[in-house]
């Protein structure tokens, strides 16, 4: 009942934001890592606040043996319901992008369909997912333009940022992190 009773924030990014070690231990294994992540979830959220979760944590199992960011974005979504609002959101960020929208532009889109000067929305896992997959596929693996695009969609910044460098960290480790952001 924790997830359920009295609880605003049953679809905002807390459990998306515990779904790395679900992926980290289940190496090439989305099923497993999203189903860990289903149980892990459900104790604090609901609906899109639980497969927000379970998204990650198939994309890090899915990143530790493939570093096509289309591929392991989209792959992960084959673990959430197809019609729930989050897959909805990620599969427009991948529509925009495939469609060869400027990233500018599709981050200004990010702007117009989701506004985090509402209270209860800059900490939705739909915001932020669609913020991570803008953030991924527009970055192209190249870590640091993936974290400051991150950063640049705004909402729940340190969230969105935390999975984006986790998810190209699997992929290319530490060597895929330049020195201006790791020599501190």
């Amino acid at each position: 009942e924790t997830a359920r009773y009295h609880n605003p924030y049953r679809e905002y990014i807390g459990a998306q934001i515990r779904a790395d070690f679900y992926g980290y231990c289940n190496p090439g294994d989305p099923v497993n890592a999203a189903s860990m992540a289903y149980r892990d979830a459900s104790i604090s959220h609901t609906g899109n606040g639980i497969y927000g979760e379970m998204w990650v944590a198939a994309m890090i199992a899915i990143a530790a043996v493939s570093s096509n960011i289309r591929y392991v974005v989209t792959t992960a979504l084959e673990q959430i319901p197809a019609n729930c609002r989050l897959a909805e959101a990620v599969w427009r960020v991948v529509k925009d992008f495939d469609n060869g929208t400027r990233e500018e532009e599709a981050r200004e889109k990010l702007h117009t369909l989701y506004n985090e000067n509402i209270e209860l929305e800059w900490g939705s896992v739909i915001t932020n997912a669609a913020v991570v997959a803008h953030s991924l596929l527009y970055g192209g693996g190249d870590f640091k333009k993936s974290m400051i695009y991150a950063i640049n969609c705004g909402d729940d910044t340190d969230c969105t940022g935390a999975t984006v460098g986790s998810m190209l960290g699997i992929i290319g480790g530490t060597s895929g992190i330049p020195s201006d952001w790791s020599s501190y």
